[in-house]
Order: structure tokens, then C-alpha cells, then sequence
């Protein structure tokens, strides 16, 4: 009589990586290279993800991956809102700086 082999092991179970997260760090990548809108609406994206991850008691994964989205979102927000303001005062200082140049005299072309 032989004796039974031995059973192998079990696999182990890998919950689901959550859609919405893989779908914030998408938007908040691509904010920086097309269009600000997508970091502000990753960073809303990112907070619905994580809650569902938390919600779902393990059975889904990717908090991490949701919340790097929101940061890189929340960073794009941040740094096209400072470009803006630095862009605005940019103009304005050079429209100061012209506006001081306007009372000296326009020289005439001599024929």
C-alpha cells in the first residue's frame, strides 16, 4: 500500500485591482501634458476609488494607486494655478515697465 501524496498548496488569492485607480493616475499623468481640467478631476476620481477600496473589505486593491493620483492631481492643480499668477504678473510688470517709457519722446524719421 502506498501512501497518498501530498496535496500542493493552495493558490493564494489576489483581489482586483480597482478601475477608478488605475483610471486616476491615467488622468493625473495626463493632466500635465494636455490639459490641467483632468488633475482636478483626478483628484476627485481618486477620493471615489480609495472609499470604494475601503468599502470593499479586501476585496479590491489599488488604494495606493489612487492616492499617488490624487496627490499628482492635486500637484498639476497647484502648478498650473502658480504659472497662471506668474504668467499674469509677468505682463503686468512689463505693461508697468512700458508704461513708465511713455514720456519720452518718439524720435521722427529724418528723410
Amino acid at each position: 500500500m502506498q501512501p497518498y501524496a501530498a496535496q500542493p498548496p493552495a493558490g493564494y488569492y489576489v483581489a482586483p485591482t480597482d478601475g477608478g485607480a488605475v483610471w486616476t493616475l491615467v488622468m493625473a499623468i495626463l493632466g500635465f501634458f494636455l490639459c490641467p481640467v483632468l488633475g482636478l478631476i483626478a483628484f476627485f476620481t481618486g477620493g471615489s476609488a480609495v472609499s470604494r477600496i475601503q468599502a470593499s473589505q479586501g476585496r479590491l486593491q489599488g488604494d495606493g494607486i489612487a492616492r499617488v493620483g490624487r496627490i499628482l492631481g492635486c500637484v498639476n492643480v497647484i502648478l498650473w494655478l502658480l504659472g497662471t499668477i506668474g504668467v499674469f504678473l509677468a505682463f503686468t510688470v512689463c505693461g508697468l515697465g512700458l508704461a513708465s517709457l511713455s514720456h519720452l519722446p518718439i524720435p521722427s524719421p529724418s528723410p
